[in-house]
């Protein structure tokens, strides 16, 4: 009795072997890229409220700015009106 496989089973071995560890390796990356498609999402994320939030503070400030500056307008006109005498 010979107990060593043949050459046929040794080679049917390696590529059952061969194809689990490729599995293994197409997993790995798959779950790599999803991990990395939901990093570089949040970075988007971030990146968009922070321009958000530096628009909507810089559209704030403007309409203080303007506000004041027609206040201040309204301010001088109102000073500056004519006295009618009754």
């Amino acid at each position: 009795m010979n107990n060593k496989p043949t050459l046929s089973e040794l080679l049917f071995a390696l590529s059952a072997y061969l194809q689990a560890v490729s599995e293994r390796i197409l997993k790995a990356l798959l779950t790599f890229s999803v991990r990395l498609a939901r990093i570089a999402h949040d970075i988007v994320v971030a990146i968009a409220n922070f321009v958000v939030d530096a628009a909507t503070s810089v559209w704030r400030l403007y309409c203080r700015l303007e506000l004041s500056i027609v206040e201040a307008f309204a301010t001088i006109m109102l000073r500056m009106r004519p006295t009618v005498p009754y």
